[in-house]
């Protein structure tokens, strides 16, 4: 025998921040895609954008890979990248 109880709303604040459901903006654009070869500020190093995260509402940080380097992929903010050159800006 099955009972029917009313279900009742989820009180969001009570639940932990992995179960509440992330909600994107629609129209947001990215200032990298991915694969885009990029320069790193800093260092001036050619890189490829290889993966990507929105943090603290449109903080952008994005995941390189930097050329011909074997060592780990970088997580870098936005501000922390110089320009982005497409590929099908560069003739690949």
């Amino acid at each position: 025998m099955t009972i029917h109880t009313k279900v009742k709303p989820a009180d969001r604040t009570a639940l932990p921040r992995a179960l509440i459901g992330r909600r994107p903006f629609p129209d947001y654009v990215w200032a990298f895609e991915i694969g885009d070869r990029v320069e790193i500020f800093e260092t001036k190093e050619m890189a490829v954008v290889v993966g990507r995260s929105q943090i603290l509402g449109q903080l952008d940080s994005f995941l390189v890979q930097i050329v011909g380097d074997t060592a780990a992929p970088l997580w870098l903010k936005d501000f922390e990248i110089e320009t982005a050159v497409r590929p099908r800006e560069c003739g690949n």
